[in-house]
């Protein structure tokens, strides 16, 4: 069914299922009168209940693509909610409630249409149940060629609307054949707030949807692809079956021998391949490949830690191969007077109004200084805007590009002013004009190369051909192009790679078949075979060729593996402001996003990371927006003041307030009428915006997403930056490399490198990987300057910021305010973890290899504790040089990985799984024993059944743990800090905890010892307990007697050395360290599942600690309840160990003992009371708990949009909680 008649039949069925549910007969006509000209569109005449309206009515013109107003669009698959299921949802509410866990995505249940012309069908349907019919013309037309999504009504009942939210049409981007066959394939399930159960894969979905194709964000499991030949039937609203994969997923060879979260990793990363100037057909071929990359010759070798974690290192002739020329749209805007009187003047638009008795004579020039087909680099003046009045000018702007790439002009279009005035005005309205470029991308250090197998990684270096290492293969000497590290397959359990280098090498020469069927797995007699012809190539018993580099020659796997270059390139990611940047007349901060020259946000638990080094003065600084001329803090105070008046927000007497700031206390006065902020247009049209949805938007005001958390509590930086990190080896742990644009711009001079070394010399930037999970997540660096438009990043450093080189990037800030404090914030001074004291050092991979190497250590945690004790001992340069030699060593006698080694348990793989310098058991036993209850492994493949029945839904849920449950594991970090925020270091008051006879015991035989005494004072040996210590009461146990918060306060005594530095604790918001560190495990180990296939749901071990906290009588016994005494079953099944959940929240207990001793005073219950209040409650006694709590600090937590109807004038609040220090509400006790 084509044309017109495919939409029309679509609407029919669609408004007759609607009418079916909501139980209402409407009878209607749909007729077609004419078709449009250049759209794929006709005019339709819509006839019921003696009514009929006309409108346009697009069809597609091939599979879901629809020409409107000349350009290609698509329009996503919606799968229809029940709405009845969903309950009544009005525009308030567009979610669904969570506790129905037991529902499904079944696509034999719900109907499927298109979301245009659903939301055609639902704007029909509203109308005309409601008796409206006419009011819905209007609404058709604004859907012709609507971009984004728009809230869609369906119907009504009782003052309740059902309704729902859908993308109506997107550009048909066409990056890639990939890309633009998914946008015309795209399903989705148009709510987010649905029961994890409706995310996972269902039966129904086979041959329909990719199992496999979903995105790694909120939209896992309601985002998905048809199948290859599945089809939408407009007659029965459904998706017929077609083939078993998604276009995407038909790329990759080999998937039953790879983990299933590393094919939605791969199908995901294809759509993102860039065009190659001469692209190539894979040599190993999946059953449907395109070309989208180059087949490059690949060593799997470790190269003095330029491979590590995801690092990549390529040739130069390489590099060149991945040249591209893409399309782009780069936007000029102009803010000016524009008269209305036009004209053109070759290059030159003038816009002119003449004298008058009431106005001067005004003129414009808009002159274009490059023509089409110019070539353009960065720093090109494009657009000049000169403003006369009178004759005299009055402004000038000169606009230049801005791009890191050179580019060549194909079109320009010149869009008329925003707001043209027909009256003369000195108003300024907004101009645009685009330039549409072809622009040229060489391969760059910190660009993003992939395979096909979800393995993925950035540039960090590109050698000159010579300097790569050779591989002898069918005998003579070949460079290798691409170096990988081997260490990157094992934690990934994704095989398929190997296969693909290990037998592309006779594929090439014509000795193996080239083209592979999805369900294609090797059999061990198979490989034997392969490995006979491997042999006469050159390659030994396990698979591996010479190699030689340096005057040294190893063993290690070589061959082809298809590369793909990603839409991810650094001269995209690159952005630094100085100190020149706008400022929003709205935030009254640095601007939002790399377009508009913003800055970068430092955020709320960034604010903790600084509380936590005791950096009172950089965070006084940072409040400024890192000036010392200019404070946000007092227009943002009377910006919320007008926002909450505005949007309704009233006192307990329903009056109109304000709230001041003086001597450190907020009080309640009479509205303050007179406000400068509404001298603001800027700000007076957003005001207007949002007062459109007044309740609504009052509730958003106090949400994550609102101007109170998002804005208020959170600062823009001047003189900050964000790039692509790569690793940098063999710099100093506490050194980076920023790009010379950082240094142009701190500086606000055009220096040579070699002045701007000069001038970096003694200062310190801070670096910040978000999420900032723990203390370490913000330190300072020494810097220099390169040329490189990446960061260079120490490879010791990744550790305690949870960095790798996949395409990370990290935010800089360079603090006008060079303090000492900035020193004591490196990792020479903060190089362990606050969470157990682990090494905030990446002793890992290559490192590890390297001192097994030298003898210095057998395995990980014999390298661990050797660097450790060096560190402890005050050795930290020793330590350092240790590592660099064992990162010498690790190259010199290096590692790789075959198919054969992981067989036979030999080479390599043996030696990895010895050392344990990558990986874990759990893994390795999946590689070549057995997959959780599968009688299958990697090596052999899973059947395709059982990849499609268990491996694809464990994928799934692995990818839920790490992008859903990772923001329940914040939230339980922002509820722990709001409980223990207050919470400082004292000089003195600690209380005694006593672990007896049997709890020492006890402690040792779960092996929790070290987590309950390690650096605790010990009231009877009067010292701080080491290592040391703790075997000999380990061999010998007696009653061990250490100071505590509990029952007293927190000193130095009582919390004992500090886990981040093992030395005495000198943070002095003990309170914000302590649950900041408790919810940093909870975060990674959402995220680490990902890794590991295995389930962790921290929203449900959240819920059980604190029930927990609120039932045990003493600290032992909760303890227990937390490890050998679990006593419910859903928590049990997630630990399998004595330790229980320490199995892996791996904590020193001090943190629970600070949480312990402050649940005890019932601050959860203050908290939960008034997080929950509504209006109904008694005000007087929630007027108290407000009280404790102060005003600032409890609105900006949760709620806030109801707490501020308990305040009447007159009422002052002490703000107990540090956030309130951004409102300059709160003294920082350290100050």
């Amino acid at each position: 069914m084509k044309g017109a008649e495919f939409s029309t039949t679509v609407l029919k069925n669609l408004l007759n299922f609607l009418s079916k549910q909501f139980g209402v007969n409407p009878e209607f006509s749909i007729e077609i009168q004419e078709e449009v000209e250049n759209d794929t569109s006709c005019i339709v005449r819509f006839s019921a209940n003696d009514k009929a309206i006309e409108f346009p009515l697009l069809f597609p013109n091939e599979e879901n693509v629809y020409i409107a107003l000349g350009e290609k669009l698509v329009t996503p698959y919606v799968i229809i909610p029940d709405f009845k299921a969903a309950n009544e949802e009005d525009e308030e509410n567009e979610e669904e409630p969570t506790l129905e866990e037991n529902r499904v995505m079944n696509l034999d249940a719900h109907k499927v249409a298109p979301g245009y012309l659903f939301a055609v069908a639902s704007t029909l349907f509203y109308y005309l149940s409601s008796g409206k019919l006419e009011k819905a013309e209007p609404h058709l037309n604004k859907l012709y060629g609507k971009k984004g999504a728009l809230f869609c009504p369906v119907f009504r009942k009782e003052k309740k609307t059902y309704g729902v939210k859908i993308l109506v049409f997107q550009d048909l981007e066409n990056l890639n054949d990939l890309e633009r066959n998914f946008l015309a394939k795209k399903v989705v399930y148009p709510r987010e707030k649905v029961p994890e159960s409706m995310r996972y894969p269902h039966e129904s979905h086979v041959r329909r949807v990719d199992l496999f194709e979903t995105p790694e964000s909120e939209k896992i499991g309601l985002l998905l692809s048809l199948t290859e030949n599945a089809s939408f039937n407009p007659e029965t609203l459904s998706i017929e079956e077609g083939d078993l994969f998604s276009l995407a997923t038909y790329q990759i060879p080999f998937i039953l021998h790879s983990d299933g979260a590393r094919v939605l990793m791969g199908s995901k990363n294809l759509k993102q391949a860039m065009p190659l100037k001469n692209p190539e057909e894979p040599i190993v071929k999946a059953e449907k490949s395109l070309k989208l990359g180059v087949n490059a010759f690949v060593v799997y070798m470790l190269y003095k830690g330029l491979n590590f974690e995801d690092g990549i290192v390529v040739s130069e002739s390489f590099a060149k191969k991945m040249l591209s020329e893409v399309e782009e749209t780069y936007k000029v805007t102009l803010m000016g007077i524009f008269p209305s009187e036009i004209e053109e003047k070759g290059n030159t638009i003038v816009f002119s109004w003449e004298a008058s008795k009431k106005s001067n004579e005004i003129k414009t020039e808009v002159r274009l200084c490059k023509d089409i087909g110019s070539k353009i680099r960065r720093g090109d003046t494009l657009v000049e805007m000169s403003i006369y009045e009178n004759g005299k000018n009055i402004k000038k702007v000169t606009k230049r590009y801005e791009g890191y790439y050179d580019a060549v002009i194909e079109t320009i279009k010149i869009h008329p002013p925003k707001y043209p005035f027909k009256a003369q005005s000195k108003e300024e309205s907004e101009m645009l004009i685009e330039f549409r470029l072809k622009v040229i991308k060489p391969l760059k250090v910190g660009d993003k190369l992939s395979g096909r197998h979800g393995n993925k990684g950035v540039v960090s270096k590109i050698l000159p051909d010579e300097k790569m290492p050779e591989v002898f293969i069918d005998g003579r000497w070949q460079k290798a192009e691409v170096l990988l590290s081997p260490l990157g397959v094992v934690s990934r359990m994704n095989l398929g790679q190997l296969y693909e280098t290990t037998i592309s090498p006779l594929i090439k020469k014509g000795l193996y078949q080239s083209v592979f069927p999805m369900n294609y797995r090797f059999s061990d007699e198979e490989r034997k075979n392969i490995l006979e012809r491997l042999r006469d190539l050159g390659a030994d018993e396990l698979g591996r060729y010479r190699v030689r580099f340096e005057g040294r020659e190893i063993r290690a796997l070589a061959g082809f593996q298809y590369i793909i270059r990603l839409d991810h390139c650094v001269g995209d990611k690159i952005h630094v402001i100085g100190r020149n940047a706008p400022i929003s007349p709205i935030t009254f901060q640095p601007f939002k996003g790399r377009r508009r020259k913003g800055g970068q946000r430092f955020g709320e638990m960034e604010f903790w990371c600084l509380l936590e080094h005791n950096a009172f003065k950089t965070l006084e600084v940072f409040r400024r927006c890192n000036t010392k001329d200019y404070d946000p803090t007092p227009k943002l105070n009377e910006a919320l003041n007008v926002l909450i008046y505005k949007l309704g927000g009233k006192d307990s007497s329903g009056e109109n307030f304000s709230y001041v700031v003086e001597e450190g206390k907020t009080k309640i006065v009479e509205r303050i009428e007179k406000s400068s902020i509404l001298e603001n247009e800027h700000f007076n049209n957003f005001l207007e915006s949002l007062a459109k949805q007044n309740q609504k938007q009052f509730i958003n005001l106090f949400k994550k997403e609102g101007y109170v958390r998002n804005v208020m509590i959170a600062r823009r930086l001047f003189y900050s930056g964000r790039s692509v990190i790569v690793p940098a080896p063999y710099l100093e742990p506490d050194t980076v490399l920023l790009p010379a644009e950082f240094g142009k711009a701190f500086t606000g001079k055009d220096l040579s490198l070699e002045e701007l070394n000069k001038w970096a010399k003694g200062k310190y930037v801070l670096l910040n990987r978000q999420p900032s999970l723990h203390k370490n997540s913000v330190l300072a660096f020494k810097f220099r300057f390169w040329n490189e438009l990446a960061i260079g990043f120490p490879i010791l450093a990744c550790k305690g910021f949870n960095a790798d080189f996949d395409g990370d990037t990290m935010a800089v800030y360079f603090p006008i305010e060079q303090s000492q404090e900035l020193v004591r914030m490196t990792i020479k001074n903060v190089p362990f973890t606050p969470e157990n004291g682990s090494l905030a050092i990446s002793v890992d991979q290559d490192f590890v290899y390297g001192l097994y190497r030298l003898g210095k250590a057998k395995n990980k945690k014999e390298a661990q504790k050797y660097i450790s004790g060096l560190i402890q001992s005050g050795k930290f340069d020793e330590a350092v040089n240790a590592l660099q030699e064992a990162l010498e060593k690790a190259t010199e006698e290096n590692l790789t990985l075959s198919i054969y080694e992981i067989e036979k348990d030999e080479g390599s793989f043996k030696i990895i799984k010895e050392t344990k310098c990558r990986g874990n058991e759990v893994q390795y036993t999946q590689l070549n024993e057995k997959i959780d209850h599968l009688n299958e492994n990697f090596l052999n493949g899973v059947s395709l059944e059982n990849y499609i029945d268990y491996i694809a839904k464990r994928a799934r849920r692995t990818l839920m743990d790490k992008k859903l449950h990772v923001a329940n594991a914040g939230d339980f970090t922002r509820e722990l800090v709001e409980i223990l925020g207050d919470v400082i270091l004292e000089e003195e008051g600690e209380g005694v905890l006593e672990y007896s006879l049997e709890d020492i015991e006890w402690l040792s035989e779960t092996g929790l010892l070290k987590n309950a005494l390690l650096g605790r004072y010990d009231l009877d040996e009067r010292k701080f307990l080491e290592e040391s210590d703790l075997d000999e009461i380990s061999k010998n146990p007696r009653k061990v007697r250490i100071y505590s918060p509990i029952g007293g306060k927190v000193t130095r005594r009582s919390f004992g050395l500090d886990p981040a530095t093992f030395k005495p604790l000198e943070v002095k918001y003990v309170g914000v360290y302590a649950g900041h560190t408790i919810g940093e495990r909870g975060t990674q180990l959402s995220m680490e599942t990902f890794h590991t296939g295995k389930p962790f749901n921290m929203a449900v071990v959240r819920a059980y600690i604190f029930r927990k906290l609120e039932e045990s009588k003493s600290f032992v016994g909760f303890i227990k309840k937390l490890s050998t005494e679990i006593d419910e079953d859903r928590i049990r099944e997630l630990f399998s160990s004595s330790k229980g959940i320490f199995e892996k929240l791996d904590l020193n207990f001090i943190y629970f003992e600070i949480l312990f001793e402050e649940m005890k005073k019932g601050k959860r219950k203050i908290l939960n009371r008034l997080k929950s209040w509504g209006t109904n409650e008694n005000k007087e006694k929630m007027k108290e708990l407000l009280k404790e709590r102060g005003f600032l600090t409890a609105i900006s937590y949760q709620n806030g949009h109801n707490l501020v109807k308990l305040v009447e004038k007159g009422d002052s609040f002490e703000e107990k909680h540090p956030r309130a220090f951004m409102f300059s509400a709160y003294k920082l006790k350290g100050e």
